[in-house]
């Protein structure tokens, strides 16, 4: 008996391990099609279950503006999908919460022929509207709203308002609503210019710390703020280096903060990294770093590109070969996600996608102590037609993917190697030490063999005749990469 028992209980244990372990190992690529209407994403959300909720937005024919809201399983599936639109008017829902078990925030625009409202919708896990309410902005026009779910049962909503002026300049706004859509504290920062990037709430309750571009003078316009409960600055710092745009703020310990963003790296200010630095509470400065080459365009996401898992494996995302001056490029591009400690050392970085024009949204911490990265593909070595389909990539705490939908396959690479198809020039990137690149010709003959160093690694191929090529990276005895590249 006492045998049996025993048996018992260590096959309770295994298959109670075993099921974290398939949870911990939970990875998918999910591309999300729609042949009719581009989509751009603007919101990523992971539920207690482990499912996701995504938010992204379309324009019709009719230039009416949509919402698509998909739920997504923890192993990949969609669940459901469903059209948000407030009263048939052109609208969109820009960013999502969760306030509770059962209740999910969603923040929104109402485009308006005469002024532009800030919608806030809750509804519940399956995403039925259980209400929903729209705000005048003091006579602003509503830019871009975000939401967090706060500690005091409330709702704290941040972002931009335009006002109506000639010059239509833009101001940074908070405005906190009960969880029942009741008004509580609304502040527009009149006496400054600014966009609002990012907004956490401090962890000793006491306030916000905020993250905005244009609230100081040309020159230095990425800034932290820190705000009390009265919606007032307390205190105000340039970020480091210059960082400045498409920012994020998070803690990563108790006592510190990391606050990421676009880095001009000197002397090349065309040609972009992703900017981390790290404050302690008070807001005085400790580390920095760039994450990233001097001459590849490393944008970081464009919402959200900070994950903090714990303390040693923090992630900070972004898009490889990243193209500025517009949303379509002809040109191959990655996912990227650096993984960093305390002290802004790297631990890892992979690169996801290749394929195609891939943009970074977000990167979400998961439950399973993995990360979700979310963001558009433009297939366009296989479609002409400007659209963007929903890019979800599920990753372990290691970086690996494991598995992939039928669609494609951007696993997780170690290297990269482009451009592809390529001419006279091939660039390496790597983090990889003591690391060989080999390059095969289809006899397998090898035709270039090369030790590469962590970073960036360029190649001269002009010698070798257009075609198809094998290359493969390799650590010792194992190789860590391979793939195909053609030369035209």
């Amino acid at each position: 008996m006492k045998l049996s028992v025993r048996f018992l209980l260590t096959a309770l244990c295994l298959l109670i391990f075993n099921q974290i372990e398939i949870r911990a190992q939970s990875t998918f690529n999910v591309v999300i099609k729609d042949t009719v209407y581009d989509h751009q994403v603007m919101g990523a959300l992971e539920m207690p279950s482990g499912s996701f909720i995504m938010i992204d937005s379309y324009r019709k024919p009719s230039d009416m503006i949509s919402s698509r809201v998909t739920k997504v399983s923890a192993t990949g599936e969609i669940i459901l999908q469903q059209t948000f639109s407030y009263e048939g008017i052109s609208s969109a829902l820009t960013s999502v919460s969760q306030i509770n078990e059962n209740e999910i925030v969603f923040s929104g625009v109402i485009h308006d022929p005469v002024i532009d409202r800030l919608w806030l919708c809750i509804t519940d896990t399956s995403l039925n509207i259980i209400r929903e309410k729209t705000f005048l902005l003091a006579g602003n026009n509503l830019f871009l709203s975000k939401v967090i779910a706060g500690s005091k049962q409330d709702i704290i909503c941040y972002g931009t308002v335009e006002d109506t002026t000639l010059w239509k300049t833009n101001h940074f706004f908070i405005y906190r609503q009960s969880i029942n859509l009741d008004s509580l504290q609304y502040k527009i920062f009149m006496d400054r210019w600014g966009y609002g990037l990012d907004l956490i709430e401090r962890n000793d309750h006491m306030g916000y710390y905020a993250v905005v571009i244009g609230v100081n003078p040309v020159g230095k316009p990425g800034n932290i703020l820190s705000i009390d409960n009265s919606l007032n600055i307390r205190n105000m710092v340039n970020i480091s280096h210059d960082v400045t745009n498409l920012g994020s703020v998070a803690y990563t310990d108790p006592k510190h903060i990391l606050v990421t963003g676009e880095y001009d790296h000197p002397p090349d200010w065309h040609e972009q990294d992703i900017g981390t630095a790290l404050y302690d509470t008070t807001l005085n400065f400790e580390h920095f770093a760039a994450l990233g080459k001097t001459d590849t365009v490393d944008c970081p996401g464009l919402i959200k590109n900070i994950a903090v898992s714990s303390q040693n494996s923090i992630a900070v995302a972004g898009t490889t070969n990243f193209y500025f001056p517009g949303i379509f490029a002809s040109q191959d591009s990655w996912f990227s996600l650096h993984n960093i400690d305390t002290t802004l050392g790297l631990n890892w970085q992979k690169f996801y996608g290749g394929d195609g024009y891939y943009t970074l949204y977000g990167v979400l911490p998961t439950h399973d102590q993995g990360f979700l990265m979310y963001g558009t593909f433009w297939d366009y070595h296989h479609t002409s037609e400007y659209i963007r389909y929903l890019s979800l990539i599920k990753v372990n705490k290691d970086g690996y993917a494991m598995s992939v939908d039928q669609y494609g396959s951007p696993l997780a690479h170690d290297v990269i190697v482009y451009p592809n198809p390529g001419d006279d020039v091939l660039f390496l990137e790597t983090q990889l030490r003591n690391a060989t690149f080999t390059l095969y010709d289809l006899t397998g003959r090898v035709i270039l063999e090369q030790i590469v160093a962590p970073g960036r690694t360029t190649l001269s191929v002009q010698p070798f005749k257009s075609g198809i090529y094998i290359y493969k990276v390799n650590v010792g005895a194992q190789t860590m990469d391979k793939g195909k590249w053609i030369k035209k």
